[in-house]
């Protein structure tokens, strides 16, 4: 069960995008799926509590773009410290407002798992997905937020997210407060 929605978007539209950091270069790589824009150009702008962080623009070749954008301030994401850049893409009339935290997974030889090149011991909750007041679906954002600091108070650091697709804003709840999420 997830919430749905109808949305009316112009004839040329942003349809996906994908975001990859790096956070030895302070970049990160967009990847935007575009209908019905090809030879169009498109462009981001990031931007952290408000302040303008930086910006980039492509031209859609077919239906992708591929685009670095150089950050001028890089302010990690880790557990307990959300830090996340608001990003407005534009593409002709169509403009959609995203996030992303700069942070990077990574594995040593040994199997640690990393976070931004710390390894970590992660303590994880399994979340299953079941609310006593909406079964799949919290009832509103007050009490999914709710839920997300009752497990950063009992200690945990994020939840493994149970077989099922999970709602953005329970996504963007998580990021919000440093809470990661395995799915």
């Amino acid at each position: 069960y997830a919430t749905v929605w109808i949305e009316e978007v112009p004839t040329a539209h942003i349809d996906y995008t994908k975001y990859t950091c790096s956070i030895a270069t302070g970049e990160v790589f967009v990847e935007a799926i575009c209908k019905n824009a090809n030879g169009m150009k498109i462009c981001a702008e990031a931007s952290f509590e408000g302040v303008p962080m930086g910006n980039a623009e492509a031209t859609v070749i077919g239906e992708r773009a591929f685009f670095a954008l150089k950050l001028n301030e890089v302010h990690l994401w880790d557990i307990g410290q959300g830090n996340l850049y608001d990003l407005k893409l534009s593409l002709g009339q169509d403009e959609v407002k995203s996030y992303f935290g700069m942070r990077e997974v990574s594995y040593s030889n040994g199997g640690e798992l990393k976070l931004n090149g710390k390894t970590r011991f992660w303590r994880f909750i399994l979340d299953q997905g079941f609310n006593p007041d909406g079964i799949y679906t919290y009832p509103d954002a007050e009490y999914l937020e709710a839920d997300i600091l009752r497990g950063i108070a009992m200690g945990f650091d994020g939840a493994r997210l149970h077989q099922r697709v999970f709602e953005p804003l329970t996504l963007y709840y998580c990021d919000k407060h440093g809470y990661a999420v395995w799915g």
